[in-house]
């Protein structure tokens, strides 16, 4: 999995010239990185052996930190026309220099079948639409948010969510203002693939144990390198609100009920 793959096209033949417009190639030569279906990375340094030799190791260190989900298993979460939740593994994981804060759901998939088709996509239902609320954008099939989405400031969303969900929140005299999500919403699959080591390491034994062990469901917050937990129980306690409720709590917007 992790290696390049190096290929080479040359523009002037002319089979070649729309697959070169395509790409917008306008100087030569031109080395672009692409990696899982996203927009393509450009090399803007010197033509040089090492330099170029050092950024395409570092395209393939970040390969899959960013839009890599495609790599994990899906899950619960197993649509990308309907589904909002970004599916995360060990290969895509928020890591210490990710600029978002992130609100991600651990679950055994096979625990969340075993409680029937109604309470398994009701759980989808309310993480995609918690997702949606915290600022998410519903993918279409290219990977690309749909034209209609319009971001909102963050202080226009968090007083939505609390028209919504009828809470009172604290919030500061001015801001937020920024159109970021207020919080990323991934998802887990602990028993998918050979992702229940990584669900141990992250979580540390013990929470697995108790938690996972027992057919229960953890949603924690990912700040930098610390996994806190938000909240943790059966299926039929993870409604939308309740988990708005715990994320906004961890973002200290002490939310009350009206």
């Amino acid at each position: 999995e992790n290696s390049v793959q190096v290929g080479a096209i040359d523009c002037s033949v002319e089979e070649h010239r729309r697959t070169c417009q395509n790409q917008k190639i306008v100087g030569y030569p031109t080395l672009k990185a692409l990696t899982g279906g996203l927009a393509p990375r450009i090399y803007e340094g010197l033509r040089e052996v090492e330099p170029m030799r050092q950024w395409i190791l570092k395209v393939l260190e970040e390969k899959g930190s960013r839009g890599g989900s495609r790599n994990c298993a899906f899950g619960l979460f197993d649509s990308r026309r309907e589904d909002v939740v970004i599916p995360l593994c060990s290969s895509h994981f928020p890591r210490k220099e990710s600029k978002h804060r992130w609100a991600i759901l651990f679950y055994n998939l096979a625990d969340v079948d075993s409680q029937g088709d109604v309470a398994s996509g009701l759980l989808r239902q309310a993480a995609n639409e918690v997702a949606q609320d915290l600022g998410g954008d519903l993918k279409s099939s290219s990977g690309k948010a749909p034209a209609r989405s319009v971001p909102m400031r963050q202080r226009d969303r968090l007083a939505a969510l609390a028209k919504k969900y009828k809470f009172n929140l604290v919030m500061p005299k001015v801001g937020p203002f920024g159109k970021e999500p207020i919080m990323k919403f991934g998802a887990v699959c602990c028993d998918c693939e050979d992702q229940h080591n990584f669900c141990l390491q992250t979580l540390g034994h013990d929470q697995v144990k108790k938690v996972l062990a027992q057919g229960k469901l953890l949603l924690s917050a990912a700040s930098g390198l610390s996994i806190v937990k938000l909240q943790e129980g059966f299926l039929p306690d993870f409604s939308s609100a309740s988990m708005v409720l715990a994320a906004l709590k961890h973002l200290n917007f002490s939310p009350t009920s009206e």
